[in-house]
């Protein structure tokens, strides 16, 4: 689950969608990520916040998947 965790991860500055079960949760710019939480700017100038304990949790029971989108 390790490898798992490592690639959907997001970092600082990465464009991601997060899904929660299939829905899109959020989809914009990574704008803090450490051990305690991740932010979130979506298109629309929100900002969504969720704790790396859910983050974590949802990534290892697969309810949450993080796509990390290629800038071209």
């Amino acid at each position: 689950m390790t490898l798992l965790k490592r690639i959907m991860w997001p970092n600082k500055g990465e464009e991601v969608e997060v899904y929660r079960n299939g829905t899109l949760l959020v989809e914009g710019h990574v704008t803090h990520a450490d051990d305690s939480s991740i932010s979130i700017m979506g298109k629309k100038l929100n900002m969504y916040n969720i704790s790396a304990a859910e983050l974590l949790r949802g990534i290892e029971d697969r309810s949450i998947v993080v796509k990390k989108k290629k800038l071209h």
